[in-house]
């Protein structure tokens, strides 16, 4: 498998769970759909849901768990945000669809595993554990919750 350096970064950060599909979207797609983000921290994440960029907040999102990543087109080294109306988008969904990764209609260029249950319970479950406070205890607990819940 060849893929270009910044799909390479963007590997390392994938949950072991979620790299298979994550190499199999990287070979599925041509070199200039690229990703632009997979693990996200909870304050980025709250920050973009307090603008309305994100209808997730901090720890009920796929990105805090590195499950879920973001790709748009590129030109060079310049992301470019192609219209969510526009035809190339139905070549990243299927795509997506093709590895098995769950597509979001409302947040065009993210796709995460699909698991039985919502998101937001696995940041439920990160949060009972005392993840705010252990966050290793937490994650350790989320990705539990994951690995029972990912649709096979």
């Amino acid at each position: 498998m060849t893929t270009p350096l910044r799909r390479d970064k963007f590997r390392l950060e994938c949950n072991k769970l979620y790299l298979p599909y994550y190499d199999a979207l990287c070979d599925e797609l041509p070199e200039y759909w690229q990703p632009y983000c997979v693990f996200r921290d909870g304050n980025t994440q709250d920050n973009l849901f307090s603008k309305h960029l994100s209808k997730a907040q901090a720890y009920n999102s796929a990105h805090q768990y590195s499950c879920g990543s973001d790709w748009t087109v590129w030109e060079g080294n310049h992301p470019e945000w192609p219209d969510f109306k526009d035809a190339i988008w139905g070549d990243y969904i299927r795509a997506c669809e093709k590895v098995g990764l769950e597509c979001l209609d409302f947040e065009r260029p993210h796709n995460q595993l699909r698991l039985n249950i919502k998101w937001a319970r696995v940041g439920d479950v990160f949060r009972i554990s005392n993840g705010l406070n252990d966050y290793a205890k937490g994650m350790e607990a989320a990705n539990k919750a994951i690995r029972k819940h990912k649709k096979l």
